[in-house]
């Protein structure tokens, strides 16, 4: 047996040892993210809760995951969305899955279909048959969100949009007519008017923009062993019930 054989099956041991005594990365090494966007995620009374924020719990609950609330950093949307474009190991949510979107991040976990409308007061009796017909329209955003990547995308131009930082000041802009109509999730917009003293039975779809699917979005160099262990234990918890549970706890109209 030569030396340089020897040498290398030794550094073959040796690698495989300190391989083994470095820490498994797990869900406790990623970087958790979400915004205001209630039913899904959303602060109340100074406690983050949602639909989401429970999902995310009881998986860590199932991949005996030691973290809490306070370990789910809130911000607005486009900084988030920056960050988990840039930071290994971060996860963004509630995030719609979108083409442009799929390109950007490994997406796991599908809480709830989300679709995303065009909202307007009944009392301006717009008649809408085709995207064009919007044209005419002052439409709010919220930066960066897939209802304002939705218009981009056809055709819009940003200096044509009335962004907001966040949901509650778009829907703020809206009932004081700051805008025509908003583009943004139908259930999202409606909570949101509820909490804010505004009477959602006022506004109607005037459109539907795309139904997609909200669900936790992973940075791109994320470990997939990770992203493999939350996708199986969301897929448990799907299973047994708890998931649904979760959705009708705060689905529920009236």
């Amino acid at each position: 047996m030569t030396r340089i054989f020897i040498v290398t099956i030794l550094l073959t041991i040796f690698s495989s040892l300190v391989f083994a005594q470095q820490p498994v990365q797990s869900l406790q090494d990623i970087n958790w993210m979400t915004e205001e966007y209630a039913p899904f995620n959303f602060t109340e009374g100074g406690v983050l809760k949602g639909i989401s924020v429970d999902i995310l719990l009881e998986v860590w609950k199932k991949t005996d995951t030691a973290k809490t609330v306070k370990d789910i950093e809130v911000l607005p949307w486009a900084r988030g969305l920056m960050y988990v474009k840039q930071k290994k190991n971060s996860c963004l949510f509630s995030t719609s899955i979108t083409d442009e979107r799929k390109k950007q991040f490994v997406f796991a976990g599908s809480i709830s279909d989300n679709d995303n409308v065009i909202l307007a007061r009944k009392s301006k009796g717009y008649k809408i048959n085709a995207i064009a017909d919007l044209k005419s329209l002052v439409i709010g955003t919220v930066r960066e969100d897939a209802g304002e990547q939705l218009l981009l995308s056809s055709g819009w131009e940003v200096a044509n949009l009335e962004r907001s930082s966040s949901v509650e000041s778009l829907i703020r802009k809206l009932a004081i007519e700051r805008m025509d109509a908003i583009s943004y999730g139908m259930e999202t917009s409606i909570y949101n008017m509820k909490i804010l003293g505004i009477d959602p039975d006022k506004y109607e779809k005037i459109y539907l923009l795309r139904r997609t699917q909200l669900a936790y979005a992973f940075n791109r160099e994320t470990n997939p062993e990770i992203i493999v262990l939350f996708q199986k234990a969301f897929d448990e918890l799907e299973k047994d019930g708890t998931i649904e549970k979760i959705r009708a706890k705060y689905l529920k109209h009236g």
